[in-house]
């Protein structure tokens, strides 16, 4: 399982690591996002830049809903993509520090993560 994505953006990563698995990270409720076959498009309208996320960084933003620790999404899709927790967390770490470097997603507190 990998975590693939294109990334157009001006913007510094904000995150250098993944937080913690039992931070519940949440979507920018302004980021716009457009699902079109496999692909999710963001769009940051603060940095004026666009995301394009994989099937697997895809469903982790639609995971990151606030409501779901990191290690709750790691299981999420470990049982939706029927393979070892243990294989799927590098690939859901690696999506959530990108999501969160990018500022598209916010820690629990509704501040995005800095």
């Amino acid at each position: 399982m990998s975590c693939c994505m294109t990334i157009r953006s001006r913007v510094p990563p904000l995150w250098t690591t993944c937080p913690p698995s039992h931070v519940n990270p949440r979507r920018r409720q302004d980021v716009e996002q457009l699902d079109v076959a496999t692909e999710v498009f963001l769009f940051d309208p603060i940095s004026d830049s666009m995301m394009v996320l994989n099937t697997t960084a895809g469903q982790v933003w639609h995971l990151c809903d606030g409501t779901r620790a990191i290690e709750d999404v790691i299981v999420q899709l470990a049982a939706d993509f029927n393979l070892p927790a243990d294989e799927v967390a590098t690939a859901v770490r690696s999506a959530v520090q990108d999501l969160l470097g990018q500022g598209l997603l916010m820690g629990a507190s509704g501040v995005q993560s800095s």
